[in-house]
């Protein structure tokens, strides 16, 4: 933290370790919406993370990915297997006699 003027400490400014699909895009070369389509398909190159409704890229991939050409740390892109669940029944009072 720095001092300010008036003698309170501020804060540091917190780097963003992600960024929008849109500045991934833009560094890679391509369409913001061929980024989205390739998301779509499972076929952008790099990982991605969903928040919300955002599409979000981890700048240390997205930086490695244009210095390598490769990913870091054995990551995979493309959708990940959900595991899907059967919704459990619950128990009623007339179930359990």
């Amino acid at each position: 933290m720095s001092d300010s003027p008036s003698g309170r400490r501020r804060a540091q400014p917190i780097e963003a370790a992600v960024c929008s699909l849109q500045h991934a895009a833009s560094r890679l070369g391509i369409h913001r919406s061929t980024a989205y389509e390739l998301v779509k398909r499972g076929e952008f190159p790099l990982p991605v993370i969903r928040v919300g409704s955002q599409i979000k890229v981890s700048l240390d991939q997205l930086e490695h990915f244009l210095k390598t050409g490769e990913l870091l740390n054995g990551a995979t892109t493309g959708p990940q297997p959900v595991e899907e669940t059967k919704p459990r029944r619950r128990k009623t009072a007339a179930s359990s006699s």
